[in-house]
């Protein structure tokens, strides 16, 4: 039997939210998703240095993630999009149901337990599971290693590749000069998939400087998205105590993703990293950055470790 969806908000559902008052007047841990959700805004701003910080580390320091950088590649090609697909459903549902109850009096876990369908519960943990064993295939074979960054890195940059491609390589003009529909077809495919497959042929010959291009690119988009966030806000303070009308309208046209979609930004820090580490090979971590980053670095040290571990058992 197929499987049930209910992307509806149901009014059982909603019923099984109605009575919770009582969170307001019992002396417990107030749980309301109202609480829960101001809790996470606080927690926010915390979150913004950290990711600064880290996106700095990866563009002069990569070959310290270099286990990480392979592990979130590889997780990427894999169990990622599913995972984000799940995601997007969950949070559209939450912001469904939310708009029929009081967040004040409603419990954040009895929400989530109505939002949470088994369909996507299963599909989750069929995408974390399948991103887990590829990254476990990963660590094993060195092929599958270098195949899973080349192609997680030629997808980040086929947006930007694909318009130059389909201008001077493969123009409609030039797939029509081309003898069969068959062969037009496989150069088609090929102009699709080129940026992955030079990804994949150049990260399976030269592993390390992938790795760490890649690494510069995590980086970079680290680093601009929040130096972006931080303009935009900026632009907004600053128009609102001005009365020019230019400062006005470029506050209020400004778009963060806009302008890191281009790309340009992004892969001149990514660029300038990696070229900094080329010739700074040697230059470690550190202990005030290993401190800081003492998340990431002990991820490191446990992804290396499991690496070990596993090839030690072959």
């Amino acid at each position: 039997m197929g499987a049930v969806e209910c992307e509806h908000v149901e009014g059982d559902d909603l019923d099984s939210l109605v009575g919770t008052e009582d969170l307001r007047q019992s002396g417990a841990l107030d749980l309301s998703v109202e609480k829960v959700e101001s809790v996470a805004r606080a927690m926010l701003p915390a979150v913004t240095p950290l990711k600064l910080m880290f996106g700095a580390a990866l563009l002069f320091h990569a070959r310290a993630f270099a286990h990480l950088i392979l592990f979130t590649h590889a997780f990427n090609i894999s169990g990622g999009p599913g995972l984000k697909q799940v995601a997007v459903k969950i949070k559209g549902r939450y912001l469904k149901i939310l708009n029929h109850v009081d967040r004040s009096s409603v419990s954040f876990l009895r929400v989530i337990l109505v939002v949470l369908h088994p369909d996507q519960v299963v599909a989750a943990i069929g995408a974390v599971h399948y991103g887990l064993m590829t990254c476990l295939a990963s660590v094993v074979s060195p092929l599958a290693g270098a195949a899973g960054v080349g192609l997680s890195l030629g997808r980040s940059v086929d947006r930007h590749v694909q318009p130059v491609l389909r201008r001077y390589v493969a123009s409609p003009e030039r797939l029509a000069e081309l003898p069969s529909c068959r062969l037009r077809a496989w150069a088609n495919l090929a102009t699709v998939h080129m940026a992955e497959l030079a990804g994949v042929f150049t990260a399976v010959n030269a592993i390390g400087l992938v790795n760490l291009a890649s690494g510069c690119l995590l980086g970079a988009t680290l680093v601009v998205d929040v130096v972006l966030l931080h303009v935009e806000k900026q632009l907004k303070r600053f128009s609102a105590r001005s009365n020019h009308v230019l400062l006005q309208k470029v506050a209020s046209n400004f778009d963060p993703k806009l302008v890191a979609s281009s790309g340009g930004f992004t892969y001149a820090i990514a660029l300038l990293g990696f070229l900094t580490q080329i010739r700074n090979s040697k230059c470690g971590m550190s202990f005030l950055s290993k401190t800081v980053l003492c998340g990431p670095v002990a991820a490191e040290a446990m992804l290396a470790g499991l690496k070990w571990t596993l090839l030690a058992r072959r």
